[in-house]
C-alpha cells in the first residue's frame, strides 16, 4: 500500500536527532504501520455461487414449460377420468418434484461443486434445523396472524370482502384421496425445492450482481408470484423475504428449508382442523 506523499520540505535523508540510537528501517518509518486489510463483511459477495442469474431463469422456463408438458402427458393417459381432488394432488406434487431435479441438474451441470454450493456456503449444523424451527414458527404468526388480519382490516374498512386463499389447496388436503399426495408435495418436496431454488439458486446468484436486500427482493417477489392467486402472492411475498434474509444470514438452505416446512405444516394442520390456514 503507498505511503501518503511527504510534506515539502523534508529532507528524508538527514538524520533524526531525536530519534534513539537503534536505527529504523527505511521500508517502516517509526511510528508509521501498515493497516490491516479489513475482514470481508459479505461472503456471498467475496465468494460468488459459479451461476448467474441468466441460469436461474432457463431452470423457470424448463419448470414452466415441463409442467405444460407433464400436464399435456397427464391428459393424453386418460388423466381427465380421475377424480378432480385426486388430479389437484397429483398437480401439487409434480411441479415440485420437477422444480427439484431441475435445479440439481442444472447446477450440477455448472460446476463439479454445484450441488455443495447449493446448499449452501457454510456447512449445515444441528443448530441451523433449530433456527428454521423457531423461525417458521414465527413465520406462521407473521403471515397467518399479523399480516393477514391487516389485510383484512384494510378490506373492512374499503368495504370488500375476501376470498379465501388457495381454497383448491384448502379442500385437497381434506380430501380422503387427494390428501396423501398433496401432503407430500405441500410439506416435504415444496419446502425443499421452492427453497432450493429461489433462496440457493436464484437469490445467490443475484447476489452476483446486487447487495443482499435487492436480490432477497427479487427472489421472494418471484416467489410469490408462482402463488399465482393475488391475496395468496401479497401473503407470500413477505415470507419470501422472511425466508431470504434467513438463508443470508445463515449462508446454508437448512434453516430456511426447515422454516418453510414448519410453515406449510402448521397451515395444513390448521385446515385439518377447521382454523383457517
Amino acid at each position: 500500500m503507498p505511503h501518503p506523499p511527504q510534506e515539502s520540505g523534508e529532507d528524508l535523508d538527514a538524520p533524526d536527532v531525536d530519534a534513539p540510537s537503534t536505527p529504523v528501517t527505511r521500508a517502516e518509518p517509526a511510528g508509521r504501520t501498515e493497516p490491516a486489510t479489513p475482514p470481508t463483511e459479505d461472503p456471498e459477495a467475496a465468494d460468488p455461487v459459479p451461476w448467474r442469474p441468466r441460469d436461474a431463469l432457463w431452470v423457470f422456463l424448463l419448470w414452466w414449460g415441463a409442467q405444460i408438458a407433464a400436464g399435456v402427458l397427464y391428459l393424453a393417459l386418460g388423466g381427465d377420468e380421475v377424480d378432480e381432488d385426486l388430479t389437484l394432488g397429483i398437480f401439487t406434487l409434480v411441479p415440485q418434484v420437477l422444480l427439484l431435479g431441475l435445479t440439481a441438474l442444472w447446477v450440477a451441470s455448472r460446476s463439479a461443486t454445484g450441488i455443495r454450493r447449493l446448499i449452501g456456503k457454510r456447512r449445515p449444523t444441528v443448530r441451523d434445523a433449530w433456527a428454521g424451527l423457531w423461525h417458521g414458527l414465527a413465520a406462521l404468526v407473521l403471515v397467518n396472524g399479523v399480516m393477514a388480519l391487516l389485510i383484512e382490516l384494510l378490506a373492512g374498512a374499503l368495504g370488500r370482502e375476501l376470498p379465501q386463499v388457495q381454497e383448491g389447496l384448502q379442500e385437497v388436503t381434506r380430501s380422503p384421496e387427494a390428501a396423501p399426495v398433496a401432503l407430500v408435495g405441500i410439506i416435504l418436496f415444496a419446502p425443499v425445492a421452492e427453497e432450493l431454488f429461489f433462496r440457493g439458486m436464484l437469490q445467490s446468484a443475484l447476489r452476483r450482481r446486487l447487495h443482499a436486500w435487492p436480490a432477497i427482493g427479487l427472489a421472494a417477489v418471484a416467489f410469490a408470484l408462482v402463488h399465482v392467486e393475488p391475496l395468496a402472492v401479497l401473503l407470500t411475498f413477505p415470507l419470501g423475504l422472511y425466508f431470504g434474509r434467513l438463508y443470508h444470514r445463515r449462508q446454508n438452505i437448512v434453516a430456511p428449508v426447515v422454516a418453510h416446512l414448519v410453515f406449510n405444516a402448521s397451515g395444513v394442520i390448521l385446515i385439518r382442523v377447521g382454523l383457517p390456514g
